[in-house]
């Protein structure tokens, strides 16, 4: 009997194991957009506004995004009203240029990339969520190799 509850338990564990091992090679390791941080770089295009998680790669595996400015308090927080879209680009335009500038040392006017912005929808700006992430990608929508900092040496 004894030996029968040894066999039983070995294969209980056995089978968390398995169990642990698929759930590792399987999860993804999404993070909220809010978490991006300067250098996290993103292996699927950010598109959609109302995303709320992403997928950050090691920045020297071929992405489609990096992070090149994180602006935590990029609006007014006294403005009660959700700014209009022109609003949103302007404060885009103005942070997140000097932004990608500064972090690759290329000139945005003249570089092959454009910046996507990702800035809070109304609800988030009703919790009072007034970040502002500046995102580069190529215009060509081609892969990136290796991190944008690097253009910087």
């Amino acid at each position: 009997m004894r030996k029968r509850l040894v066999v039983i338990a070995m294969v209980l564990l056995a089978a968390v194991a398995i169990v642990n091992v698929f759930v590792v090679f399987t999860s993804r390791n999404e993070i909220p957009v809010s978490n991006l941080v300067t250098g996290d770089c993103l292996a699927e295009f950010y598109t959609d506004p109302t995303q709320r998680v992403v997928e950050p790669v090691v920045c020297s595996v071929d992405h489609v995004q990096e992070v090149v400015g994180v602006f935590p308090k990029a609006f007014d927080e006294t403005v009660a009203d959700y700014p209009s879209d022109s609003s949103l680009q302007a404060e885009l335009f103005n942070l997140c240029v000097p932004a990608f500038n500064e972090y690759t040392s290329l000139d945005y006017e003249t570089a092959e990339f454009q910046i996507i912005g990702v800035y809070p929808d109304e609800q988030a700006w009703e919790s009072e969520q007034r970040a502002l992430i500046c995102l580069a990608e190529r215009s060509d929508k081609t892969l990136i190799e290796g991190t944008l900092a690097a253009f910087s040496t």
